[in-house]
């Protein structure tokens, strides 16, 4: 997620079920981190259906496509 030479990860799911994580001119890696921080000392074990559905506060864009 800091790498500067990410800009964009997806992945493709048995199912055949696509979702991209793209980052925006926004993105703010040190923001980011605490972010992901915050979430995570929420839960047990962290959440990440909770970083996805927050991840625009922090210039993240999730999408997730059809099969």
């Amino acid at each position: 997620m800091i790498s500067d030479a990410i800009k964009m990860m997806s992945v493709v799911c048995n199912n055949g079920r696509l979702y991209y994580l793209i980052k925006m001119d926004t993105f703010d890696k040190c923001e980011a981190l605490m972010h992901y921080e915050t979430i995570y000392s929420k839960t047990e074990s962290g959440s990440v259906k909770e970083f996805l559905r927050t991840c625009s506060k922090i210039g993240l864009k999730f999408i997730y496509g059809g099969e």
